[in-house]
């Protein structure tokens, strides 16, 4: 009888379809995970929001108001000599988001009345918030994004005042992160339609420079429900690698005037996210929504500039407008 020959090895067409479904199998399985990846990212960015927005409420509980959106001077100006602290609601708000080993070593040497709403002191970088303005705070940044591969020029600061004839641009440039390395964001506070919380303007929001706005106030204006507090920002296009970022030592609240584009139209001076077709906003009882990008007219448009707004008196319903 003939003894059978055991094969070793495979045929090299045998080789080749395996390879083949591997692959297939591969193209099948990498959208999934890359969707799986994404929507773990956007929870986590969820996240994040939330906890400022909590945070925000914990400021308010300890000093009767919600953080001010910024604290520079009235009107800002984009040319020195600058007057004020030039420190945002975000800077402020870290004693209450289990950052107040790092708030305390950015305030020494401050006086006791720094941080203080009504009191226009000297600039951050007269103190110990110098050394220590490029600390990266892991909660402040979305998962999706990479704001420390920004190349060219990190913001400092935000346009919550207008300046004459308009809405003015308060925004610090201090060069090349590798020159002057700031710990990014990629969240703003919702200043409103114009940012300018003056008291004339009936969509301010929630977050203007040195505004004074307690829980009750905004309970019983459009209700903090429907009304936007923080929102994603890149601080530059949503389809291109990053140049521009901003730091959260200094950025306060961002006008809503020019709404929600998406692609090429999209640029610094929007509310803006990596995430695919939305950008999350934190309400103002600390919920989460992801709100449609492309808003830039229409109904739209007004939902959105009317969620931006604490006591316009027009209540919106967010559905129209959430994903």
């Amino acid at each position: 009888m003939r003894r059978s020959v055991d094969r070793s090895a495979f045929t090299l067409i045998e080789l080749l379809v395996v390879i083949a479904i591997i692959a297939i199998l591969i193209g099948l399985l990498l959208p999934a995970v890359q969707k799986v990846r994404e929507s773990a990212a956007r929870m986590s960015c969820q996240n994040n929001l939330k906890q400022v927005a909590l945070a925000s409420h914990n400021y308010a509980s300890a000093l009767g108001v919600l953080p001010s959106g910024y604290l520079a001077d009235k009107p800002a100006s984009d040319n020195p000599p600058f007057t004020g602290q030039y420190i945002g609601c975000l800077f402020l708000t870290l004693p209450f988001m289990e950052q107040d080993n790092l708030y305390r070593q950015c305030t020494q040497g401050t006086p006791s009345d720094w941080t203080s709403i009504t009191t226009v002191g000297p600039g951050y970088w007269n103190f110990a918030a110098w050394r220590y303005k490029g600390t990266v705070v892991k909660s402040l940044i979305c998962p999706s994004d990479n704001p420390l591969s920004a190349t060219d020029l990190m913001f400092d600061a935000t346009f919550t005042y207008p300046a004459t004839g308009g809405w003015g641009v308060s925004v610090s440039y201090w060069g090349s992160p590798k020159d002057y390395p700031f710990g990014p964001t990629n969240y703003s506070g919702v200043a409103g339609y114009s940012g300018t919380g003056t008291g004339n303007d009936r969509y301010s929001g929630l977050m203007c420079d040195r505004s004074k706005i307690s829980l009750e106030q905004a309970t019983g204006g459009d209700g903090l429900s429907t009304t936007l507090m923080f929102g994603e920002y890149l601080g530059d296009q949503d389809n291109i690698n990053r140049r521009y970022a901003a730091g959260w030592m200094g950025w306060g609240g961002l006008p809503t005037a020019w709404g929600l584009p998406t692609g090429n139209d999209s640029g610094w001076w929007h509310f803006n996210s990596r995430h695919t077709g939305i950008v999350q906003f934190a309400m103002g009882d600390g919920s989460v929504r992801g709100i449609r990008k492309g808003i830039t007219s229409g109904n739209d448009m007004n939902t959105f500039i009317f969620m931006s707004g604490w006591h316009d008196s027009k209540v919106v319903d967010p559905s129209s407008i959430s994903n």
